[in-house]
C-alpha cells in the first residue's frame, strides 16, 4: 500500500501498532509514552561543507542552511540532520523524495555533491512522553538528561542492539528515531516491551 501524500510504502509496522494498542500493565493508567510511525520522505546528501557555493546552493535549495555543528539538525521543513562533516540527512513530511531530489540536483548541479533517496530503507518512529528518555535509556549509552541532549541535538548511536538517529524534536520530550526497515520490527517490539512498565502506548501513523 502506497501513502498517497509523499508516494511511500506504508509499513506493516502499522498493523502491529494497531494490533498491540497499548502494552501497558494498567491500560486505564494514564500513559508515560506513545510510539508511532511518522511518514517522511528521506535524502542522504553528500557535499563539501568547506565550499561556501555548495553551501549557498544547498540554502537555496532547502530554503535554510545545513548545520555544521556536530550532532545538531534543523527542524524546518524539510528537517536537516548533521551525520558528518559532509553528509546530512533530508527529512520532510510535506515533500515527496522526487520533489526533494529534483530541486537539489537543480541547485547543486554545478558542484560535486551526491544525492539519494533512502527514504524507502528507513523508517522513522516517533517516541513522545514523560517516560521516553527512560525508556531509551534501558538500550542505549547516550545521556538524555536536558542538560546534556537538548531540542535540536541528535545522534547516530546503538538501540536495543539496533544503529539508529536519535534526534530530540521538542521538550515534551518527543523524540524521533531512524532506524533501517529490516530492524525495524524488531525495535518496535523491543521499544514496546521496554515501555511496558512505563505503561507505553502504540500510536497512530503520523
Amino acid at each position: 500500500m502506497i501513502d498517497t501524500k509523499l508516494n511511500l510504502p506504508r509499513h506493516g509496522l502499522e498493523s502491529l501498532l494497531k494490533s498491540v494498542g497499548s502494552s501497558a500493565d494498567n491500560p486505564s493508567a494514564p500513559p508515560g509514552a506513545s510510539l508511532a510511525i511518522s511518514l517522511n520522505a528521506q535524502i542522504n546528501l553528500r557535499g563539501n561543507s568547506r565550499n561556501k557555493g555548495f553551501l549557498s546552493a544547498a540554502r537555496k535549495a532547502l530554503g535554510q542552511d545545513l548545520p555544521l555543528t556536530a550532532n545538531t539538525f534543523h527542524q524546518g521543513e524539510p528537517g536537516v540532520f548533521w551525520l558528518g562533516p559532509d553528509e546530512w540527512l533530508i527529512s520532510s513530511n510535506e515533500e515527496s523524495s522526487a520533489v526533494l531530489l529534483g530541486r537539489l540536483r537543480d541547485h547543486l548541479q554545478d558542484h560535486a555533491f551526491a544525492a539519494t533517496d533512502v527514504g524507502a530503507g528507513q523508517v522513522c518512529l516517533s517516541l513522545t512522553g514523560a517516560n521516553a528518555s527512560d525508556i531509551l535509556a534501558k538500550g542505549c549509552t547516550l545521556d538524555f538528561h536536558p542538560d546534556h541532549f537538548q531540542v535540536g541535538d541528535c545522534a547516530q548511536s546503538g538501540l536495543g542492539k539496533t544503529s539508529v538517529l536519535i534526534a530530540l524534536v521538542s521538550n515534551a520530550p518527543e523524540f524521533r528515531i531512524m532506524v533501517r526497515r529490516s530492524y525495524a520490527d524488531y525495535l518496535v517490539r523491543w521499544l514496546l516491551h521496554s515501555g511496558k512498565e512505563f505503561g507505553l502506548r502504540a500510536g497512530a501513523a503520523s
